[in-house]
C-alpha cells in the first residue's frame, strides 16, 4: 500500500478518535435521557421562580377591575379567548439576575417590590391586537385606527377591562320605528358625541377630521346597488 494512503488512513483514524473522545468529554451524562436535550434541564427549569401569577392573584386588590374582566369580552374561555391581566400589564413576578444560563428561584413580586405597567397610550397597546390586518381572523374585532376615533385614546369610550360598549336596552313594548328607541340605545355615546348624535358641529372623535370617512368600509346601506324601475 502506498505510504501516502497509509498516512491518510492514520490521519482519519486519529481524527475519529479525537472526535469520539471529545464527544464523551463534552456531552453531559443526562443528554438524551428523555430526548435530544439534557434530562437534568427539566428539573432545573422547574426550579425557576414563576413569573406569571394568573388573574386570581390580582383579585384581592383589584376587585372592581377583576369583576369587570371576568364578565367581559376578554374572558371567554368557552371560545378559547382569554386576555388576562398580565397580557397587558406584564408579569406580576420577577427573577433575580444571575449568571448566563443560571436559574433563579428568588425574585421580586407585585405589589411588594415590583411595579407593573399601566399604559397611558391605549391606542398603541390595544391596536397590537385590534388594528385591522389582512392575516387576522374575521371574528377578531379590528379597526382602522385613523378612521375609528382619530387621535382619541381607546379608553375614552371603552373600559379596558371589559371593552365591549354596552348599549342600553329599550323597553320591550317600544316600536321599532320609534325615535326614542335609538336615543335610548345611543345614550352612552352622548357624552362624547352629544345628544343629537354625530354631526358637523357635535363634539367627539368622529368630528375632528372631516377629511377622513367615519366608516372604514361601506355600510350595508351605502353599498346597496341603486334601484331601477321599469
Amino acid at each position: 500500500m502506498p505510504r501516502h494512503i497509509i498516512r491518510l488512513i492514520l490521519v482519519m483514524v486519529g481524527l475519529g478518535a479525537a472526535a469520539s473522545a471529545g464527544m464523551m468529554f463534552f456531552t453531559p451524562a443526562s443528554f438524551y435521557q428523555y430526548g435530544h436535550y439534557r434530562g437534568d434541564s427539566v428539573a432545573e427549569i422547574a426550579s425557576d421562580k414563576p413569573k406569571y401569577k394568573e388573574p386570581a392573584y390580582c383579585e384581592s386588590c383589584h376587585a372592581e377591575q377583576s369583576t369587570a374582566w371576568s364578565k367581559g369580552a376578554h374572558n371567554r374561555p368557552d371560545i378559547g379567548k382569554a386576555v388576562k391581566c398580565e397580557t397587558c400589564h406584564g408579569p406580576a413576578g420577577g427573577r433575580d439576575a444571575r449568571g448566563l444560563f443560571e436559574h433563579s428561584a428568588t425574585g421580586a413580586d407585585h405589589p411588594e417590590n415590583l411595579k407593573l405597567a399601566v399604559t397611558a397610550d391605549t391606542r398603541k397597546l390595544c391596536t397590537l391586537c385590534h388594528e385591522r390586518m389582512a392575516g387576522r381572523p374575521a371574528q377578531q374585532p379590528q379597526i382602522v385606527v385613523a378612521d375609528h376615533a382619530g387621535t382619541q385614546q381607546c379608553t375614552a369610550c371603552h373600559n379596558a377591562h371589559s371593552p365591549k360598549i354596552g348599549l342600553a336596552t329599550p323597553a320591550p313594548t317600544a316600536q321599532r320605528e320609534d325615535a326614542t328607541v335609538g336615543k335610548v340605545k345611543a345614550a352612552p355615546c352622548a357624552g362624547c358625541h352629544g345628544a343629537e348624535g354625530v354631526s358637523e358641529t357635535s363634539p367627539g372623535p368622529a368630528s375632528q377630521d372631516r377629511t377622513r370617512p367615519i366608516l372604514s368600509k361601506p355600510s350595508r346601506l351605502t353599498a346597496r346597488a341603486p334601484v331601477t324601475f321599469p
